[in-house]
């Protein structure tokens, strides 16, 4: 077995530390793993192993830099261990810390994502269907395609119909405009069906029967997380469980979103759930809504999550908490910490400045 063949071994057989333990929320970026990190003498250890191997589940979204980088300043940590991690996320961290020898890291990389996101921009902003008539649209939908040009000639159309009013004779061509193997839906369907709001509910609520089959079940589970009522909770509430189960954390917002909007019905058991998924999930971009919903679905017990918000690694994570925390002696001393902390943004170090002086003395 090669040098590659044994790392790719390895990468295939490694898994997330438990969320309760130290390395677990390290490398999920929970606010505890690093209040916790203060006082363990095993923290240096598992900070660099998070450095030398990046722990985000979705490194394009999810923030670690500021939260590691506090890390090794406040706990005094020596840089040159961290500049032989060799990691790009090490070499960010360097840099927030102002090491001049992160000077050297090429920044090839970050100017390919910034092209990338340029075109990306310069594709929306393209408009070739702008002024075709509404009814031509929907002829498009409906005419045969060429072989191997559908997703090419109909994608457009679908984007320019989810810039204009939304029409709910879409949902009648919506199972026509599927391809692949397995069928998936074509770009630009599940935001030019979710625009239909609650007109689409009826057949949402068909496509999600089927929910490891039909190839619109993903947009129908969209459809009733933003418009569903409480009817619509067991199916939502199985989808979630079954997405859970498969560690497939992309997107679990939307339903903790649709938890929290359906309310009271939903507590009981939305609660539960939210706050497991605070623990344990790796995707953390994501976490700030799962926040919102623990507030929404649980105001009164919502405190201890909201100081564990004060040091987590989203950096909207911290600014909720900086403006929602309980003042508690502890929740004091953090955000007084955040008000003059470099590492932050300036509208994090200003709300902090403005919570604790608006708030009366404790």
């Amino acid at each position: 077995m090669t040098a590659d063949e044994q790392t790719e071994t390895a990468d295939d057989d490694w898994s997330y530390a438990r969320p309760g333990s130290l390395e677990g929320m390290l490398q999920r970026g929970r606010g505890q793993g690093a209040y916790r990190a203060m006082t363990d003498p095993e923290a240096p250890a598992l900070i660099y192993a998070c450095l030398a191997r990046d722990h985000r589940y979705m490194t394009t979204i999810d923030e670690r830099e500021i939260y590691l980088a506090r890390l090794v300043r406040d706990l005094r940590l020596p840089l040159d261990p961290v500049a032989d991690c060799g990691s790009d996320l090490a070499a960010q961290v360097l840099r927030l810390l102002g090491d001049a020898d992160a000077d050297a890291v090429s920044g090839e990389s970050e100017a390919e994502d910034a092209d990338e996101v340029v075109k990306r921009i310069q594709m929306k902003r393209e408009r070739p269907y702008r002024d075709t008539p509404h009814d031509e649209l929907f002829a498009l939908l409906r005419a045969p395609a060429a072989p191997g040009t559908a997703n090419d000639a109909k994608r457009p159309v679908l984007f320019e119909l989810a810039r204009r009013d939304p029409d709910p004779a879409l949902l009648d061509l919506a199972e026509e405009l599927v391809h692949g193997d397995p069928p998936r839906p074509m770009s630009g369907l599940p935001r030019a069906v979710r625009l239909l709001g609650a007109a689409a509910l009826d057949h949402a609520r068909r496509w999600v029967v089927d929910m490891d089959h039909h190839p619109l079940a993903f947009i129908g589970t969209s459809v009733l997380s933003h418009h569903g009522d409480e009817t619509d909770l067991p199916v939502l509430l199985a989808r979630f469980d079954q997405r859970v189960r498969r560690h497939d954390w992309c997107g679990l917002s939307v339903f903790t979103d649709a938890f929290a909007r359906i309310g009271l019905p939903a507590a009981a058991v939305g609660d539960r759930r939210v706050s497991w998924l605070w623990r344990n999930s790796p995707h953390s971009s994501e976490r700030i809504d799962y926040l919102k919903a623990i507030v929404a679905l649980n105001p009164y017990d919502s405190g201890w999550f909201l100081g564990d918000a004060l040091l987590d690694c989203e950096s909207q994570v911290r600014l909720h908490g900086v403006e929602h925390a309980p003042l508690t002696k502890r929740n004091r001393v953090l955000i007084g910490r955040l008000s003059t902390d470099p590492l932050e943004s300036e509208e994090l170090r200003a709300a902090a400045v403005a919570r604790l002086g608006s708030a009366p003395p404790g």
